[in-house]
C-alpha cells in the first residue's frame, strides 16, 4: 500500500520542461539537490579550472630524491605498499566527459607522444610514484619483469615475479621472439640456484 495518494505519486517537478519524478519541495532529485547546494534550483555549480589539463597535472608534483618528480595527487590504494611506491592517478574532464590514465602514463605521453599498444613503461628510478619522463623508458612486459627480478629489494615477489617471467618467456618462445638471458638470484629457501631462467 503506497504511503501517500496516487495523484502525488504521479507528481512531476516544479521546473518547466524537466520530466523528473517530484522528491521533495517540489522539485525532482536533481533540482532539490542543487536548491540545498546553491539555494537555488536552476544554479549550476562547475568546477573552476585554471590553466590546461597540463599544467594543473603538474602543480600536483613534487620534487623527490635522486631527480625524483612524485605524484602527490591521488593514487591507486594498496595498503602493502608505501605511499612513493604506489602508482598515481590523474582524472581530468573533455567535451567527451571524464578521462582517468595512469599518472606516469600521462606525463610520458605529454612528453613524448602516445604509447604504443601493449607497451609498458619502466621506471629507472624504481619509485612507481616517479612521474619524471626522464626515469620513463618504454619497454615490454618480459623486459619489465625480468628488470623487476633483479632488483634487490623486490626478494619478498620474487616467486610471484619468476612465475610471471616464465609465463611470459613461454608466450615469447611460442611466438619465436629471442629471449634475453635474465640471471636470478637465489632465494635463501632454496638449495640450489638455477643461474638462467631457461
Amino acid at each position: 500500500m503506497p504511503r501517500w495518494p496516487k495523484e502525488r505519486e504521479a507528481r512531476g517537478c516544479g521546473i518547466e520542461g524537466c520530466e523528473g519524478k517530484h522528491v521533495g519541495k517540489g522539485y525532482c532529485k536533481k533540482h532539490l539537490y542543487r536548491l540545498n547546494t546553491n539555494g537555488d534550483p536552476l544554479a549550476v555549480r562547475h568546477r573552476i579550472h585554471t590553466g590546461t589539463v597540463e599544467e594543473r597535472f603538474w602543480k600536483k608534483v613534487v620534487t623527490g630524491p635522486d631527480d625524483c618528480l612524485l605524484w602527490s595527487g591521488a593514487k591507486i590504494p594498496d595498503a602493502s605498499r608505501d605511499d612513493e611506491d604506489r602508482y598515481g592517478m590523474w582524472t581530468w574532464d573533455t567535451p567527451d566527459g571524464t578521462q582517468r590514465q595512469l599518472a606516469h602514463r600521462f606525463a610520458y605521453e605529454s612528453k613524448f607522444g602516445k604509447i604504443p599498444e601493449g607497451a609498458q613503461l619502466h621506471h629507472t628510478c624504481a619509485r612507481r610514484g616517479c612521474v619524471n619522463p626522464a626515469h620513463l623508458q618504454l619497454a615490454t612486459a618480459l623486459e619489465n619483469t625480468a628488470e623487476s627480478l633483479q632488483r634487490k629489494h623486490l626478494t619478498a615477489k620474487r616467486d610471484a615475479l619468476v612465475a610471471r617471467y616464465a609465463e611470459l618467456a613461454l608466450m615469447a618462445q611460442h611466438l619465436n621472439i629471442p629471449l634475453q638471458e635474465c640471471p636470478v638470484e637465489p632465494n635463501k629457501d632454496e638449495p640450489e640456484a638455477p643461474g638462467t631462467l631457461f
